[in-house]
């Protein structure tokens, strides 16, 4: 890739424009190295089998500014945007098993994108602050040819995609103070994000109502978060700094009306049918989806409230010794809102030795480091999602027709 920046300044305004393009390859194939089935009665993937082999250029061309104006004294006004044009250009092969035949698609979007933004410094060491912005993501080559690039026909193309949208407030004040005779620097900002059109794989959460339909990328809804974010930093003595960072965070869909989760195994008969009837109904050979609209739901795996606390000690020269203590709160492991996540608390310890090298030039050093996450060893699961209904391990890995914790994938 390639930038170019021009700036200058009018007294009390400052102007800047730039472009800037890339050129992005991306090469993609995959192949199995060894015979294998996916099940005891599937059939047997050969080795060399090609799942995928495509290859795309990606071309982006983009034109900004900022001006950024003064207009009385201790008042900073600042405003910038941008336009983004961005080509994909698609080439497939062949792959053996889903039928597909070579292909070449270009696909481009067009995005603008600005911020306007404020700032005040009126009160002595306070600045106080405030912006909106814009923002986007494209849709990757994944998500719009999915279905040329692997062998399963379960997923679908669907080059009709949307850019993703959102649009971000944000206001706070940044402050540096004395505390205990130190001194400190407090950050706090209260924001909101508006997104749309988000994309998300309509497998399992948004297929359709029978067994043989094929899942897709989608603008699916939209979504907003709210919060607040506080950052402090102090010390309690020259050789020992502190600093907090805490997030509270609100995140909620404003647009999810159709979301189906399956029970049972999809690849039997629905319930209704001649063998899926009764009450002893097996879920290994039936399934049926169950309808819900989770608008207004909560965002799944985004907890409510995260704290992280660190103090180095600067024991002797070019030593730091620094503990860490990250803590997440509990959280919604689906996007129905049934299943928590829970959170956790872990702490982190880290040595680090800095020496100058002044062979190498003013200012230049080299430092090493030795670092142990999680150092009280603590069990806890990374993830935890859930969809569906899923062959329960302590069922004999069988299907039960509920969805409830068993089914997460964690």
């Amino acid at each position: 890739g390639a930038k170019a920046e021009f700036r200058d300044s009018l007294g009390r305004l400052a102007y800047m424009v730039g472009g800037e393009i890339k050129r992005n390859e991306y090469l993609n194939f995959t192949s199995a190295k060894t015979d294998y089935r996916s099940s005891p009665v599937g059939s047997v993937v050969t080795k060399g089998t090609v799942f995928s082999d495509d290859a795309t250029d990606e071309n982006v061309e983009a034109l900004y500014g900022e001006l950024r104006f003064a207009p009385v004294e201790k008042w900073e006004i600042t405003a910038n945007a941008r336009h983004d044009r961005i080509t994909l250009d698609y080439q497939a092969k062949p792959v053996a098993g889903n039928g597909s035949k070579s292909m070449r698609v270009d696909r481009s979007f067009d995005a603008n994108s600005f911020r306007l933004g404020a700032s005040w410094s009126g009160i002595e060491n306070t600045t106080l602050f405030g912006n909106v912005s814009t923002g986007f993501r494209v849709p990757t080559v994944d998500q719009l040819y999915r279905g040329s690039q692997t062998i399963s026909t379960s997923v679908a193309n669907n080059p009709n995609l949307k850019p993703e949208k959102s649009v971000n407030l944000e206001f706070g004040l940044r402050r540096a103070f004395q505390m205990m005779e130190r001194d400190a620097s407090l950050q706090a900002t209260v924001f909101q994000i508006d997104r749309d059109d988000f994309i998300l794989d309509t497998n399992g959460q948004y297929s359709g109502n029978d067994a043989q339909h094929q899942s897709r990328y989608e603008n699916i809804g939209g979504a907003r978060s709210r919060g607040l974010e506080l950052a402090l930093k102090s010390s309690f003595s020259p050789s020992v700094d502190w600093d907090l960072a805490y997030t509270y965070l609100d995140s909620y869909f404003t647009r999810y009306e159709h979301s189906l989760q399956s029970m049972g195994s999809t690849y039997g008969q629905p319930v209704g049918s001649p063998s899926c009837q009764g009450l002893s109904i097996n879920w290994n050979a039936c399934y049926q989806f169950i309808a819900h609209n989770n608008t207004g739901n909560k965002v799944p795996r985004t907890p409510p409230h995260a704290l992280n606390l660190r103090s180095g000690w600067r024991f002797a020269e070019g030593w730091k010794l620094t503990g860490e203590m990250d803590y997440r709160d509990d959280s919604w492991a689906d996007e129905i809102n049934q299943v928590k996540w829970k959170g956790r608390t872990i702490f982190n310890m880290s040595l680090d030795h800095a020496r100058k090298l002044p062979w190498l030039g003013q200012g230049a050093r080299m430092t090493a480091f030795i670092k142990v996450e999680n150092v009280f060893d603590r069990l806890y699961y990374t993830i935890a999602r859930g969809t569906n209904d899923s062959q329960s391990y302590s069922n004999g890995f069988k299907y039960d027709g509920v969805y409830n914790a068993e089914d997460l994938s964690i």
